[in-house]
């Protein structure tokens, strides 16, 4: 089902790379990134709970890809974490240990992560309203380190 109210607000958006946005409606019980994503790969919602842990275990086993990021990068990550601590690394470990649960709302390490778990390119899209700045980071492509699918999946914050 087309999401009507979220229809108007990427309307006049045309991603880069030129697909048109139809945004779909999901259950909206902080668990929004992974229904998406298991509506996007499995055709239904049902999936998210695998794919909330199969995030999780990809920032866990590969931590030091998302810590490594370009300095700005990361310092933005850190400064815009709900879970922001001393230094980048207890952000992240804090950002991990949120998302175990069920109904926690995920940030963009952990559409980074979805990229590679599901070896596809992923457009995050952010609406033109508020911040150009906040809109930098998180309307842009994500790209696995192994590329396996020729889809790109589309997110819509």
């Amino acid at each position: 089902e087309v999401d009507t109210l979220a229809l108007e607000l990427v309307r006049d958006l045309t991603p880069s790379s030129g697909l048109l946005l139809y945004p779909i409606k999901t259950v909206g019980d902080g668990n929004c990134v992974p229904r998406a994503l298991s509506l996007l790969c499995f055709g239904d919602q049902d999936h998210h709970t695998e794919i909330r842990c199969r995030i999780v275990m990809e920032l866990v086993s590969n931590s030091l890809d998302y810590l490594c990021l370009d300095d700005p990068e990361l310092e933005f990550l850190v400064q815009h974490s709900e879970c922001m601590a001393l230094n980048a690394e207890e952000t992240f470990q804090n950002e991990v240990l949120k998302v175990c649960h069920r109904s926690s709302y995920m940030g963009i390490w952990q559409i980074m992560a979805a990229a590679n778990v599901s070896q596809a390119q992923i457009l995050s899209v952010y609406p033109s309203r508020g911040a150009s700045l906040v809109r930098r980071f998180y309307d842009r492509t994500f790209v696995p380190r192994e590329l396996k699918s020729t889809h790109t999946l589309c997110l819509l914050w």
